[in-house]
């Protein structure tokens, strides 16, 4: 809760609370530089008490990036810790203006250049900002159900204990509670903590402790058996090849210190989730067998366990709507006489950063007057991103056809949401968002642009 009164003296300074805050105790700076003053109130010492762990879900939204520096502040949304990967300490490159070209793009060939593929990609995916000024900005928020980063920037830290998953303690609570909710056997909750804990007898863990003399891998050789190694070394490739195959689940990136960690939170879907930590449950006891001479399981048999097994609890947790039910789908509706309405619909591939938007024009008679599809070939933000590429894309069109009145209808509610949101916004997708106009955002299925984006599908 403190850390929400933080987050609303950022985002609202002009509100009463704020401005008494203010001058009262920071009226020569910000409240993220302010100081505990001598006699300050328990209110306010509360506030500042909070704000460190407000600061670890706070990056600096890129303008001129005169002011962010590469690799101490965090600007990089969805990315590990905000931070670049890649060693900055021989670099010569300090501020991110410097990756800037003079009309104020990406200089992509340089970014490349110094930075890691990882890094490189979520630079590009970036937009920039066209008003002056750097502004800080709302990390991620992960709540109940949530599967994937909010891109709305307008709601502070819902979970506290679940922003400090990457700097406190495996021990903690909130850490245990998002193991006890994943969707998997008990027997491989525990197996995840233990991995979290590093209780798992690799033998790089057994040499730390003094128990083995030496820790490399009797398998394939590597200098460490490190729990990381066992999971997704060398030895696993052909078993994440063959779960690949068979669910179409793969590894996503993840940081080498924090990966088991990473797979806690909203880096893949809970369905993907269970299957990866599942597997990875299988591979160590395969390891088991192995190391005391017993016969295990061959690759394709333990990958098609690890399927049957996620996919019956997901079947189980997650039960089907009875087929009986009837099912109320809203149709087309044509828009108010002397408008036209512009069914848009987008698509978004994350493995390759690539996109596909599409829009269709009708009158309020229901006539065909326009439709096109584009594909983007790369630096795609993420889905909503996409969505709201699509609006643009399609106001284009209707630009181009001599239309004034458009009416916009998208299946993107948080799209919609966001749109609807008269405050000040700092979501991921404000730069596409404004570009977009002043027209009007309708939540509906878009059969007619569903028709255009398969048809780009087909042609890729």
């Amino acid at each position: 809760m403190l850390g929400k009164q933080g987050w609303r003296l950022i985002t609202k300074p002009d509100s009463l609370c704020a401005r008494v805050l203010k001058g009262r105790y920071y009226h020569d700076t910000n409240f993220m530089e302010a100081t505990r003053k001598k006699h300050a109130s328990q209110t306010w010492r509360a506030i500042l008490a909070s704000r460190d762990v407000l600061q670890h879900g706070l990056i600096k939204r890129i303008s001129d990036g005169e002011s962010t520096d590469i690799w101490r502040d965090r600007w990089l949304p969805n990315h590990f810790t905000g931070k670049p990967i890649t060693p900055g300490d021989s670099q010569e490159i300090h501020r991110v203006s410097e990756l800037m070209t003079a009309s104020g793009h990406w200089n992509e060939d340089l970014i490349r250049e110094i930075f890691f593929p990882v890094d490189a990609e979520a630079i590009l995916q970036l937009p920039i900002r066209t008003r002056n000024g750097d502004l800080l900005d709302k990390r991620r928020r992960q709540g109940e159900g949530e599967d994937r980063p909010n891109t709305s920037g307008s709601a502070p830290i819902k979970n506290q204990n679940q922003l400090e998953l990457y700097q406190t303690d495996p021990s903690s609570d909130g850490v245990w509670r998002l193991i006890w909710k994943l969707e998997v056997p008990p027997k491989v909750r525990v197996f995840w903590w233990r991995v979290m804990h590093e209780f798992l007898p690799a033998r790089q863990v057994l040499c730390r402790r003094h128990i083995e003399l030496i820790a490399n891998c009797e398998v394939c050789g590597a200098t460490e058996e490190s729990i990381k190694h066992v999971l997704m070394g060398t030895v696993a490739k052909e078993f994440w090849h063959q779960v690949k195959l068979m669910t179409g689940v793969k590894i996503p990136i993840l940081h080498p210190v924090t990966w088991a960690r990473d797979l806690l939170a909203d880096i893949c879907s809970r369905r993907d989730r269970a299957i990866i930590i599942c597997g990875m449950w299988a591979l160590w006891m395969m390891r088991n067998k192995r190391r005391h001479g017993e016969q295990s399981m061959t690759t394709w048999q333990t990958s098609s366990w690890v399927r049957d097994t996620a996919f019956d609890l997901w079947q189980i947790m997650h039960p089907a709507k009875d087929a009986d039910a009837v099912i109320v789908e809203r149709r087309w509706r044509p828009p108010l006489v002397g408008w036209v309405k512009c069914s848009t619909d987008a698509a978004y591939y994350a493995a390759d950063s690539q996109g596909t938007s599409a829009c269709v024009l009708r009158d309020h008679n229901g006539r065909f007057l326009a439709g096109q599809a584009k594909w983007y070939d790369d630096h795609c933000l993420d889905a909503c991103a996409m969505e709201a590429m699509a609006c643009r894309d399609a106001l284009g069109l209707a630009q181009q056809c001599g239309v004034q009145k458009v009416h916009l209808e998208t299946d993107c509610l948080e799209l919609v949401q966001l749109w609807e949101k008269r405050e000040v916004q700092r979501s991921a997708i404000t730069t596409r968002k404004r570009s977009i106009g002043t027209s009007t955002l309708v939540p509906v299925k878009n059969e007619p642009a569903l028709t255009c984006l398969n048809s780009v599908r087909r042609a890729r």
